[in-house]
């Protein structure tokens, strides 16, 4: 994909970011890879040896194919985000920083989000205070 992709299609940037910093966490844990492998493994061990499964090993199959979903999903804002890097860096970006490596993502989310403002010509509407 390219430049302009991210920049025209792509409105929601802080969305993606905050769904790529969860998965991020997420698949950093054992959790997730005991349900993508594990669980498949029992239940396709407990057919061969018995000749059938129970309910609870279709479970943890449908679990492991919920799981393996978000995991493609995560490569794939993976990839995204490297991108946003790429496009900030080209133009002259990032306009902010972070002292937290982990929130560093939102750092481009940001630059993303300035450059289609700029694109666009939006401004950022100042709402009156109430007192």
């Amino acid at each position: 994909m390219d430049f302009n992709y991210f920049l025209l299609n792509s409105t929601d940037f802080f969305k993606d970011t905050h769904e790529y910093f969860g998965l991020r966490r997420k698949f950093n844990g054992i959790m997730p890879w005991v349900d993508m492998i594990v669980g498949p493994l029992i239940t396709i061990i407990s057919y061969i040896m018995y000749g059938s499964y129970d309910m609870f090993s279709l479970l943890s199959f449908g679990k492991s194919l919920m799981v393996f979903r978000e995991w493609f999903r995560y490569f794939e804002l993976s990839a995204r985000l490297k991108q946003w890097k790429k496009i900030v860096n080209n133009s002259g970006g990032p306009n902010i920083s972070t002292n937290d490596p982990e929130y560093h993502i939102f750092v481009y989310a940001d630059g993303m989000q300035r450059l289609h403002n700029s694109i666009f010509k939006t401004k950022c509407q100042v709402l009156p205070r109430n007192h």
